[in-house]
């Protein structure tokens, strides 16, 4: 009886909603076979095993309406996935209004000094050299901490050599990928991490934002932070890309 309840569910609830993405999957182009797979558990569990298993490179979750705190001591799927090993880039969809033509026409790609950091460049400039005319303008972004600051910076203003050596280059490898120099802006900002690219991004109204992810558990951000999960709740109209930085 309860695995006749269960079809019986399945069929009504699920297996139709699911159906329906796949045709509006279909109806805009993809070509790709779409497995639809339904699977019993913890969701995180088989989420994640399923994404590492079979070596998917993108991962596509809904935003939690949940807060940082409820999601601390409560939890949500896609709060458990970001604490997890997962191999693949990450994207959480924002709500800002498409207006109908390819996504992004804006972006902004958080840079450090973290090796992981060329991978995120290259992730993005797959999807950017894709968008054709559509794009306007892409921020390469970088934030010095408060020491690091006070070294480079000269008459008020950092120093070119530091911008030339770490944007610079990122500028040239996005022209390399038939990006239009002139849609690429380079920004360095001193401070908070987090505040200073949250501030960035409603500034230059950026459409998507991609960053390093890196792994750690709801405890270890809970005492150390996350600058990728500050921006996700700080701005819920951006989608906002994680790529694996470890």
């Amino acid at each position: 009886k309860f695995r006749k309840l269960r079809s019986d569910y399945l069929d009504r609830e699920i297996r139709p909603t699911l159906e329906a993405a796949k045709k509006e999957l279909e109806s805009s182009g993809i070509q790709a076979p779409i497995e639809i797979v339904i699977d019993d558990g913890e969701p995180v569990e088989r989420i994640v095993k399923k994404a590492n298993e079979d070596d998917y490179s993108t991962l596509i979750l809904q935003r939690s309406n949940a807060s940082r705190v409820e999601e601390m001591f409560v939890g949500s799927v896609t709060s458990g996935v970001l604490h997890r090993e997962v191999k693949g880039t990450i994207y959480l969809p924002g709500n800002m209004p498409q207006g109908g033509v390819c996504p992004p026409k804006s972006c902004l790609i958080a840079l450090g000094a973290f090796p992981g950091d060329q991978v995120v460049l290259e992730r993005a400039s797959v999807l950017l050299a894709a968008c054709g005319d559509n794009l306007e303008k892409v921020v390469l972004a970088h934030v010095l901490d408060v020491v690091k600051c006070s070294e480079e910076m000269t008459d008020g203003t950092v120093s070119g050599s530091y911008i030339d050596d770490l944007l610079g280059k990122a500028a040239d490898f996005l022209a390399a990928q038939g990006i239009a120099k002139d849609k690429i802006i380079q920004a360095v900002g001193c401070g908070n991490p987090a505040d200073v690219l949250v501030d960035e991004i409603n500034m230059q109204e950026v459409g998507i934002v991609f960053m390093g992810r890196r792994d750690r558990t709801a405890l270890k951000e809970l005492f150390m932070g996350s600058i990728s999960r500050k921006i996700i709740y700080r701005c819920p109209k951006r989608t906002v890309v994680l790529v694996s930085a470890e």
